[in-house]
């Protein structure tokens, strides 16, 4: 699903922002406040104030979460324990509802243990490509107090 933010959505996400953070309840609130709000109908359009359609999408997301949390346990020879999902998530299985495989039998399929590295290989990809936008990021932020460095330093002069 993807998200447009048009600028009164935008301004008022601004408006709730609190030490640089957003907070979901607060965001909550402050739709239920104001029934006018851009946020509100965001919401609203996607199910927030029809209360089954919101108590599908919470119970789906309990589910997740639940599925996600199980672990499997194992014991090596020197009697450490490691903890893996019991459940993964293939990247053909996103496309298609976000289901997900028990890790034991994707281990033991070719086919799904071939698409178990593909996935890896995307999510770290992914990964890679989110990391260098920070050191971007950073570069700029780095010629940014570079300039105003000088900016500061002329006005003194």
């Amino acid at each position: 699903m993807r998200i447009y933010i048009n600028d009164k959505m935008r301004a008022e996400l601004d408006e709730l922002e609190v030490k640089e953070k957003l907070f979901p309840k607060e965001i909550v609130k402050f739709a239920n406040r104001r029934k006018s709000s851009a946020i509100r109908q965001w919401l609203k359009h996607h199910g927030a104030y029809d209360a089954d359609t919101a108590m599908q999408r919470w119970a789906t997301e309990l589910s997740r979460q639940l599925i996600v949390r199980v672990k499997l346990a194992s014991v090596d020879g020197a009697g450490k324990v490691h903890r893996t999902r019991a459940f993964v998530s293939l990247l053909g299985d996103r496309r298609n509802g976000r289901g997900y495989r028990a890790f034991a039998k994707v281990l033991t399929n070719d086919e799904l243990l071939a698409e178990l590295e593909e996935t890896f290989i995307k999510e770290l990809s992914n990964m890679q490509r989110r990391y260098d936008s920070l050191l971007r990021l950073e570069r700029y932020r780095a010629l940014f107090e570079a300039m105003i460095g000088a900016s500061d330093s002329e006005e003194a002069a």
